[in-house]
């Protein structure tokens, strides 16, 4: 199994939160040119109250700033370059991030 990044959301927020950080991935993970998209989805846990955002390209993307499986808690030089706001989003995505095949 190939290990892929997901990002999840609970309660009642879930699907909006959901939604939005979807489109945020895809923005992000898409190619210039590319002939074809590869929308990223939503998975719905129900027995969790969960929704996640799974994308195996966020992995990727993550990996280029170095935040891997091994490395999941690092944090890149940009965030500590980023105002207050950045930071804290930052840090409160690491706190629930989890690696999907752990």
């Amino acid at each position: 199994m190939s290990c892929v990044q997901f990002l999840s959301f609970f309660g009642d927020e879930k699907r909006e939160l959901a939604s939005f950080f979807a489109e945020m991935v895809n923005d992000l993970v898409e190619k210039p040119g590319q002939r074809r998209g590869y929308p990223v989805g939503i998975v719905e846990v129900e027995e969790r109250d969960e929704a996640r955002v799974t994308s195996e390209r966020l992995r990727t993307w993550a990996a280029q700033y170095g935040i891997t499986k091994e490395r999941k808690y690092f944090v890149p030089s940009g965030v500590f370059a980023g105002s207050e706001a950045i930071q804290r989003g930052f840090f409160a995505g690491l706190v629930h991030s989890r690696w999907a095949g752990e």
